[in-house]
């Protein structure tokens, strides 16, 4: 293994559930990002139909358009630009006509000159295999092992220089289980791993883990980081907290790491740019100046403020072992400006609440794009310092009550704690 801490892959990839980001949002993710140092663009969105459902089928003329488009942005920011396939959920792997099909697909967005692959196959833990195929694998990592061997050769025969990128079924957790490590010793070692870490969204990702990972399966994992994504379950949450989890030399035992941000590209990039910070110095990395500095370059240093207080109102995520994947394991202490008004008591947590809807206010005057992408979180949060202060002047919770009918997940269980207070 290397002896750098330096990730030699710092990307992010657009794969989330959602809504694809538009080209304008695209350039602007990706440029902000080169300048920070990342090198890498994944391109698989759930929702393009030619990714996943319409896997089979060749860009019709004009219908390449947009990934000729993008695959010009990424090279012209200097970043590299990896296509993924995701044909899992009804691939026939003892048909012949499947696997030329995905050759095939392989072989045409390689003419637009593309050498850097993936193939997906997460969230088929579900899937049924045909009766042909179960005949011959016995168990499902038979069959994608013989599907990535299929797959790998095919792309060196297109080109020696391609390279590919395998995201397993099995994607976190224990990295001795029978899946990841029957897969990783039955595929080249020249293949790549995607792997999320301990969780689907990982709270930390350390050096013992990637260890771990090299020792089961003889590959370094490339960590698919599922920050600051917030799709399927966790769609009420808005992660805009600086990066923060890894450790500081990761870089020397995992293959780099791959950020999963949300379908919201503006909204994204604070976090992404912090991120990136990480990357380019781990030791010295302080995610406090590096969300201000973030913030700033995003919406202006006028707006920096703002959009911390927004973030720390909005602070449960995988990161702060929070959020749903976490099931709210920490109730508390990730606020630090709450937590100050609410050791001082009643007078402490109006002047906080009054604080916090100036600065949502001046907030609402930051990026039209990103003030309409957090909207819903945006008025959830004023909603909840109105409510903070109402209960705090006339010592009634109703007001707080009342808040805790919205859906957005902004400070709920801290306005159960004020409840509880007043309640005294």
């Amino acid at each position: 293994m290397q002896n750098t801490t330096e990730f030699r892959v710092r990307g992010i990839i657009e794969g989330f559930y959602g809504k694809p980001w538009s080209m304008e949002a695209r350039r602007r993710v990706l440029r902000a990002l080169s300048r920070r140092g990342m090198n890498e663009y994944f391109y698989g969105p759930k929702d393009d139909p030619y990714h996943r459902d319409r896997w089979r089928e060749l860009y019709g003329e004009g219908d390449d358009a947009v990934l000729k488009e993008l695959i010009g942005i990424a090279t012209e920011n200097g970043m590299n630009f990896r296509y993924m396939l995701a044909p899992g959920l009804d691939i026939r792997y003892t048909f012949e006509g499947d696997l030329v099909a995905l050759k095939e697909k392989y072989r045409q967005v390689w003419s637009f000159g593309v050498k850097r692959f993936g193939l997906l196959l997460d969230d088929l833990e579900s899937a049924t295999m045909y009766a042909e195929d179960a005949a011959v694998y016995p168990r499902q990592v038979d069959a994608h092992i013989a599907l990535v061997n299929r797959v790998w050769s095919d792309l060196q025969a297109i080109d020696p220089e391609i390279t590919l990128i395998v995201c397993p079924t099995q994607y976190w957790g224990d990295v001795y289980g029978p899946y990841v490590h029957a897969l990783g010793r039955g595929i080249p070692a020249e293949v790549e791993l995607f792997f999320t870490g301990s969780r689907i969204c990982s709270d930390r990702i350390t050096v013992a883990e990637a260890e771990a990972f090299f020792d089961s399966t003889g590959h370094r994992p490339i960590y698919w980081d599922n920050y600051p994504v917030n799709d399927m379950e966790m769609t009420d949450e808005l992660h805009l907290m600086p990066y923060t989890g890894r450790d500081a030399d990761l870089g020397s035992v995992c293959g780099g790491i791959v950020l999963n941000p949300m379908e919201y590209a503006t909204a994204s990039l604070i976090p992404l740019l912090t991120a990136a910070d990480f990357f380019a110095d781990a030791e010295h990395y302080d995610p406090d100046e590096s969300f201000e500095s973030a913030a700033a370059e995003v919406l202006g240093s006028a707006f920096a403020a703002p959009a911390r207080r927004l973030a720390e109102l909005a602070w449960r995520s995988c990161l702060t072992r929070s959020g749903h994947h976490f099931r709210y394991d920490q109730e508390d202490g990730c606020n630090a400006p709450f937590e100050a008004a609410f050791a001082a008591g009643k007078d402490a947590l109006f002047a906080y609440a009054n604080e916090s809807s100036a600065l949502l206010a001046l907030l609402e005057s930051a990026d039209a794009d990103f003030v309409g992408e957090c909207r819903r979180w945006i008025d959830t949060a004023k909603a909840f310092c109105a409510a903070l202060a109402e209960s705090c002047r006339s010592g009634d919770p109703q007001p707080l009550k009342a808040y805790l009918k919205r859906s957005e997940d902004i400070m709920k269980p801290e306005a159960y704690r004020v409840i509880g207070l007043l309640g005294k």
